[in-house]
């Protein structure tokens, strides 16, 4: 059974590393929130949400599990490079999606939701790599997909209040399934995949439903298509 106190911050084994690392994380999505998350200059129902530090802090998190999780010169280098660069192109698109014109605006979205389920696939991966009680690990697989879907539906032109529902709802659909991976062999990457493939079809539907083109084809098609992915990743471990 796995120590309760042998996780990031309880455990006193690089209790700094990761102490100055959650302050790193403030830090850079303070000021991504300053500098990024403007107000509205006039009323709309659809304001936009502050969301612009979310993606960026998390791929810095993900960076900072990865150097701790494997103490290697060459992780170190490689994380260095995807955060920098995972955080230039999140910040790249979100300004493509709050700016750009009708014509860049779909393409913006599709990179967003893509670098939303890369970070998201590292981030959940890693936390279930540590191999924690679930009374540990499920809040903060919850809280990690709930924020991803929160920003994920940026650019919609939908309710904030329904955003925020949808990303809650997201969320402990995504945490609900930390019980039953946790009794898995497998390490936490492919639990990791695997979450990443539900976090991808929730972000499908929800996000056609927000933008009122959700039927049964597009329903049937997008779950078609994850559980394509889900069966080839959970095959791909059983052989």
């Amino acid at each position: 059974m796995p120590d309760p106190r042998d996780v990031p911050i309880i455990s006193s084994e690089g209790r700094l590393f990761f102490v100055l690392g959650l302050v790193a994380m403030a830090g850079i999505g303070f000021q991504i929130h300053r500098f990024f998350d403007r107000p509205v200059p006039h009323y709309t129902p659809y304001a936009p949400l502050p969301t612009a530090w979310i993606l960026p802090t998390l791929t810095l998190m993900g960076g900072l599990l990865l150097v701790a999780r494997y103490h290697d010169l060459g992780i170190v280098l490689m994380s260095g490079l995807l955060v920098g660069s995972g955080v230039f192109a999140s910040l790249t698109v979100r300004q493509q999606i709050d700016e750009g014109d009708d014509s860049t605006l779909a393409v913006a979205q599709v990179v967003h939701t893509a670098l939303t389920l890369g970070v998201g696939f590292i981030v959940l991966a890693l936390v279930l790599l540590y191999r924690t009680r679930t009374m540990l690990s499920v809040p903060v697989v919850l809280l990690i997909a709930t924020l991803l879907l929160l920003q994920v539906h940026d650019g919609i032109r939908a309710y904030p209040i329904r955003r925020v529902a949808y990303a809650v709802v997201g969320g402990i659909a995504v945490a609900e399934l930390v019980w039953p991976l946790s009794y898995w062999p497998p390490s936490g990457w492919v639990p990791g995949a695997l979450l990443a493939t539900v976090l991808l079809l929730y972000t499908l539907i929800s996000r056609a439903h927000l933008q009122r083109r959700l039927d049964q084809a597009v329903a049937l098609q997008y779950s078609g298509v994850c559980a394509v992915i889900f069966a080839t990743i959970a095959a791909c471990v059983t052989r």
